[in-house]
């Protein structure tokens, strides 16, 4: 699955894109919205082979293969090729052995080569088939050490909100939290202080829910 936002900052960003594609986690399911990534990378308009890999055959699906299985095994599905630029999209936090999945797609993408991840930080939950875990930026990088993500100039969290965006650049993890942190407005904030003085009921402060989208090299 894949919102509007995360939709928006691959398209912002595919110029990052090499020829030989990987999309992990490409199966599409029924009334859920997905990342249209053949067509993103045809109105790119350069020549691009795309190949779509998950756990279960299904639409959009080209290769099935376990991204915790032996290297070898994953390899072999994949008639030995590596790939310029990988795709994984609202998929480690179905993986239950996440470390060992990403240390397999480390090995899948060669060296310079860009992947685009994105994660959920704050969000529902949502199995297919299991629902096992919430990243920060700083689980990305530790899960994928071989990789770049160059101070996170590509990389920003997203939230469900039409263009509620913030870029992630310079690591600025304080100013993720003050976005995230749900009312944030400063009229906001003086309508909620208002109502508690006239003895107003007023809903707790939340969280909005949120996606990490990291975009980093090969080493």
């Amino acid at each position: 699955m894949a919102s509007a936002n995360v939709a928006e900052w691959v398209a912002k960003n595919i110029r990052h894109t090499g020829v030989d594609v990987l999309e992990l986690g490409s199966k599409r399911y029924k009334d859920h919205a997905y990342l249209d990534l053949r067509e993103i990378l045809q109105k790119r308009g350069k020549p691009f082979s795309y190949t779509g890999c998950d756990l279960a055959a299904g639409e959009n699906v080209d290769v099935v293969f376990d991204l915790t299985a032996p290297l070898d095994e994953i390899r072999s599905a994949l008639d030995g090729r590596t790939f310029d630029s990988i795709f994984c999209i609202s998929l480690l936090e179905h993986i239950p052995n996440v470390f060992k999945a990403s240390r397999n797609v480390e090995q899948l993408l060669r060296p310079g080569g860009a992947i685009y991840l994105s994660v959920p930080f704050v969000f529902r939950y949502h199995g297919y088939p299991g629902d096992l875990w919430r990243f920060t930026p700083e689980a990305v990088c530790f899960l994928f050490p071989g990789i770049d993500f160059q101070d996170f100039r590509f990389s920003c969290v997203s939230t469900l909100e039409e263009n509620d965006v913030l870029s992630l650049r310079n690591r600025n993890m304080e100013k993720m939290n003050r976005f995230l942190f749900r009312p944030r407005s400063r009229e906001e904030k003086l309508e909620r202080k208002r109502s508690k003085q006239e003895g107003a009921e007023v809903p707790p402060y939340s969280l909005a829910p949120a996606m990490i989208n990291m975009l980093g090299f090969r080493k």
